[in-house]
């Protein structure tokens, strides 16, 4: 090893190359915050998703919230904004579809039987009339359109862009802003826009990421200059730990461009971990040089030499501790995690290299040697308060060895309980502050809409026409039914059952009801016309099978034959007139159809509307009673929901496999709230339901961003779990091998789970959830903060070879170690404190938790781990007769 350092200057040159390279690569890094990459190719929930997408197209949108302050959003000059609007959207490159107040289908009765139009045609918008009629046409099919077209004020609205799959994060942001610069060029006074959804969510975490990079590492570099200029005093002791992390960084970094490994959200905090932990490896070898320096008289060549003999060995141990902690991470299910795992212990390991090579070989090539400063009153009076203030911490802390006990105890159990309380979540928009825009637009949709997490409740009967049993059927609109009365965190549900019992209430109306809405022309509104959801629609059309006949509506009798007229024209049941006399009793029937007991005017009007049949009411339901209507058998029923497949000319393709004989359906449940494991708790619900309510013969499957956001739940529990045990029992092996002794790994190891269990009792009593940042925690918090404990122990058992007074022994320790110990906890905290400033709550919280380890994990080992040597008096830290002063 000796001859190594006979050459420093090839050292640095070869050291200079290889950061060229790495320096050339770094432009040529990708950033990629898609949900997909959290999870790995292989993840169950993601395949789930990809086999679901392959069959209904993909769910998720772009959510353009509009708000309108002064009047209602079917207002005419608001329906004109929202035309203009889709119009130009529909314009943008990569966005496949648009789906607004003006795009929507709308499935109406006609004299003929029913045809699917534009739920606005372009007449309404010139007409003061146009303005009832849409809101008739919305409240004539509110179960659908309600928190999808429209709030319940009546004041918002929401356009949903469907993006081309496929697109690269660069091709996403261009799309980002094409749609903001739409929205600049149609800002109009009382009209507020809110853009939300996946797409927007990972345009604008690429753009924070930037933003922290450009602003987190000049910090935290200020930081760490100040509190080495603070611990040194020295040029030297600032500049040589500051140019062995930036290297070490610029090696990191490039190596992640060059093998093409993305930069996530995650991958955010590496350059400012290195900065901050790297540091110390420098810290530590430049303290006992500058301690040796002191009291040295020989060459300056052999005073390095010595302390690289002396640290070399505890230094090299705080750095595989160190890896040990962050290569614990490359075992994790998440992919952003592993490879933050692996990137940061290759980042450390260059750290401990270059501070075993760099800094030794520039230190050598000085053309005179450091100078020793003379014990000036000046010098000698900061050194000796520093001496006072460790002197002074052991008089109050660290000679008290039953009390600190008693103390970390009662610390522990109370951690304990603060750690039964941590939340576990992972939701994107979580990673935002809430007074940014997306925050507010999603907290706005959830509000006001059905909410921004979606899952996918995809039921497979397995074989053709299964989805038209008329039994699943009613299970399905039954569950959607109790998904949105009674779980509250569920803020709408889209079902194929919402179509057939829209078809099926047209197709039984009376038949002297008319639309009435005649007065205004259906004519073709603007662009293309589109299907509810994903997929577009057909042209305007009635219903026909003769090519000739395609002037005139759907008709029973020429298309079905009498015998299938009978069954809309003349149904079994005899329906009640409103009359005065009868009036109250209606409404009393009406209330007790309801479930609620406190029901609204808008429910009590639509019971009252099935009670009496008017426009067909009583028949918006699925074809389920063969009583009902003129069927003997619910197979019977099954053709009829057969029938008015054929007749439909719209797009179902988001909600079922197959336009004629379905055999799966997706139902779409939108959930209003970002959380994590609040999707999971609707899927329990959900698969229960199913479990208890279900007809055999059907499977059911929950797929959805929703499903695969919550799995993340699952990864990061378990990977923190397995992080923590697997870095605690490498860090344990490395000292038990180190120090010959089993019961030196087991000391090594309790001031680590003590600082640990701080940090979870924290984030319990203090709301900081457990996600993919604050897991991360635990490996920083171990393999950084064994570096103490390593320090104490050398040092602890190099001071018990000359004395046998424990009381002196520790005193000693504290003198030499604990200054170190000090000087590299308070520069390790004060930079990743630097990352409160970060644009994501995730890295705020690492930096906050680390910084409070680092403090909690330095203050164990000056604290608890001398009270347990001097108290259990291991015999590793020991060779001779040991003596405790009072």
């Amino acid at each position: 090893m000796k001859k190594i350092y006979q050459y420093p200057r090839s050292i640095l040159g070869i050291i200079g190359i290889i950061t060229l390279f790495f320096l050339i690569q770094i432009p040529n890094i990708v950033v990629d915050n898609d949900l997909y990459i959290f999870l790995g190719e292989n993840n169950q929930a993601k395949l789930d998703n990809d086999a679901v997408e392959e069959i209904f197209g993909e769910g998720e949108a772009m959510l353009v919230a509009v708000h309108s302050r002064y009047q209602k959003i079917i207002a005419k000059d608001n329906l004109r904004l929202i035309d203009s609007l889709s119009t130009t959207f529909e314009k943008l490159e990569n966005i496949t579809d648009v789906i607004s107040l003006t795009t929507a289908d709308y499935i109406e009765g006609t004299d003929e039987g029913m045809s699917v139009r534009p739920l606005i045609s372009a007449d309404m918008l010139e007409n003061e009339a146009g303005q009832t009629i849409v809101l008739q046409r919305l409240r004539s099919w509110d179960a659908m359109f309600r928190k999808n077209m429209y709030s319940d004020d009546f004041y918002s609205t929401q356009i949903m862009l469907k993006i081309k799959s496929d697109l690269t994060l660069d091709e996403l942001e261009t799309v980002f802003e094409n749609v903001k610069e739409v929205i600049n060029r149609h800002q109009q006074q009382g009209i507020t826009y809110h853009i939300a959804g996946v797409p927007a969510i990972s345009v604008l975490l690429k753009e924070n990421i930037y933003r922290d990079l450009s602003s987190l590492i000049p910090i935290v570099v200020l930081v760490v200059m100040f509190t080495l200029y603070l611990s040194f005093r020295r040029a030297a002791g600032v500049f040589l730990p500051l140019l062995n992390v930036a290297v070490a960084s610029v090696w990191t970094i490039g190596l992640m461009a060059f093998l093409g490994a993305p930069l996530t959200m995650v991958g955010t905090g590496i350059p400012v971990i290195l900065i901050s932990v790297g540091s110390a490896y420098g810290i530590h070898l430049l303290s006992h040089s500058y301690d040796e320096m002191r009291k040295w008289s020989g060459e300056f060549h052999s005073l390095i030499g010595y302390v690289l003999k002396k640290v070399g060995l505890p230094i090299t141990l705080a750095g595989l501790t160190t890896i040990a902690g962050f290569g614990s991470l490359s075992a994790s299910a998440i992919v952003p995690m592993r490879d933050a795992g692996i990137f940061l212990a290759f980042g450390v390991l260059v750290s401990l290299m270059l501070a075993l090579l760099m800094i030794p070989s520039i230190l050598l090539l000085r053309s005179k040697p450091i100078k020793q400063k003379k014990n000036t009153s000046e010098t000698s009076k900061r050194v000796t308060m520093m001496d006072r203030f460790l002197l002074a911490f052991y008089d109050l802390f660290s000679k008290h060895n039953i009390r600190n006990l008693i103390l970390a105890s009662a610390i522990l159990i109370l951690a304990i309980i603060g750690t039964i309380q941590i939340i576990v979540d992972t939701n994107m928009i979580g990673n935002f502050r809430e007074d940014t825009d997306i925050a507010r637009a999603d907290a706005f949709q959830n509000e006001q809409f059905g909410g921004t997490t979606l899952i996918s409740v995809v039921i497979d009967g397995k074989e053709k026409g299964a989805l038209l049993n008329p039994d699943i059927l009613k299970a399905m609109d039954e569950l959607a039914g109790y998904l949105e009365s009674d779980v509250p965190l569920v803020g709408k549900v889209s079902s194929f059952t919402e179509f057939v019992k829209r078809m099926n209430q047209i197709m039984n109306r009376p038949a002297d009801i008319s639309q009435g809405e005649g007065t205004v022309a259906e004519s073709e509104f603007s662009g293309e016309e589109s299907s509810f959801f994903f997929e577009n629609g057909d042209e305007e059309s009635s219903f026909s099978f003769d090519e000739a006949d395609t002037e005139s509506g759907f008709s029973y009798e020429d298309n079905f034959g009498d015998e299938a007229s009978a069954i809309v024209s003349e149904p079994n049941v005899e329906f009640p007139k409103i009359t005065q006399e009868n009036l109250l009793r209606l409404l009393n029937e009406a209330a007790a159809r309801s479930v609620k007991s406190n029901i609204s005017a808008t429910e009590l009007l639509f019971e009252l509307n099935r009670v009496t049949n008017t426009e067909g009411m009583a028949y918006y339901e699925i074809p389920y009673d063969p009583a009902k209507y003129p069927a003997e058998t619910r197979a019977e029923l099954k053709n009829l929901i057969s029938q008015y497949l054929l007749l439909y000319s719209g797009s179902l393709d988001a909600f079922i496999d197959d336009p004629l004989e379905p055999s799966q359906s997706r139902m779409l449940v939108q959930i209003n709230s970002p959380l994590n494991a609040d999707a999971a708790e609707v899927e329990n619900l959900i698969l229960s339901y199913v479990a208890e309510r279900f007809p055999e013969g059907y499977s059911v499957k929950i797929t959805g961003t929703g499903k695969m956001a919550a799995s993340v739940n699952g990864l990061v529990l378990s990977s923190q779990s397995n992080s923590i045990i697997s870095s605690l029992l490498i860090v344990f092996a490395i000292i038990a091998f180190s120090f010959r002794s089993w019961v030196a790994g087991f000391y090594g190891i309790v001031t680590l789970v003590f600082s640990l269990m701080i940090n979870f009792g924290v984030m319990g009593f203090f709301g900081i959830k457990l996600d993919m940042g604050t897991s991360m925690v635990a490996s920083v918090a171990i393999g950084i903060g064994i570096d103490y404990t390593i320090h104490f122990l050398s040092r602890y058992r190099l001071e018990a070879q000359k004395e046998t007074d424990t009381r002196i022994i520790t005193q000693r320790t504290l003198l030499s170690a604990g200054k170190a110990i000090l000087f590299n906890a308070v520069s390790v905290a004060a930079g990743f404190a630097v990352l409160i400033y970060s644009s994501f709550i995730p890295i705020q919280n690492l930096g906050i938790l680390v910084a409070l380890t680092m403090i909690t994990s330095s203050l164990g080992a000056l604290t608890l781990l001398p009270a347990m040597l001097n108290t259990f008096k291991p015999k590793f830290a020991f060779t001779g007769k040991v003596t405790t002063s009072k």
